[in-house]
């Protein structure tokens, strides 16, 4: 009998793993209305607010923001039909910094099962069409602009 390293450490499945998988299958899961819509991305955005309870904090918001809008600016030269491949590795960045969040605080978790942006951002990158990419951000524009009405004190 050989020696393997790998098998010595595996534990049993106790179901925490299965929950967790399906839970990111769920995530990524594309709502039946499909992609969002360039002409009701706005009202996309502004009805997310109406089943959110508990909202994410303005600075965590603005923080995925700002990321994005930094890929939007790197992108800004590229004029092709398709997003470039330095602007999909960014775009998966993002993805990995907005999972890690909602692993951290069930607000940004309920906000962001609610408004779809992992699964929107998800077909964006399968998809790397450029339309998809600008929709996708205009209406994480319009959402960060509906928290701000709606959560006026907040700083």
């Amino acid at each position: 009998m050989s020696y393997n390293p790998v098998n010595q450490n595996r534990q049993s499945n106790t179901g925490y793993q299965s929950r967790n998988e399906t839970a990111l299958q769920e995530l990524l899961k594309m709502p039946e209305k499909g992609f969002i819509k360039k002409d009701t991305y706005v009202d996309d955005a502004m009805n997310c607010f109406n089943n959110i309870k508990s909202s994410i904090t303005s600075s965590k918001l603005r923080s995925l923001y700002s990321m994005l809008c930094d890929i939007i600016t790197n992108e800004s030269n590229n004029h092709n039909t398709k997003i470039s491949s330095d602007c999909l590795a960014d775009l998966k960045l993002l993805r990995v910094h907005m999972i890690y969040d909602m692993g951290r605080d069930n607000k940004v978790k309920e906000f962001m099962e609610k408004t779809h942006l992992v699964a929107y951002l998800v077909y964006v990158e399968k998809n790397d069409s450029r339309e998809n990419f600008e929709i996708f951000c205009k209406y994480f524009e319009a959402l960060v602009a509906f928290h701000r009405y709606l959560n006026p004190r907040e700083n």
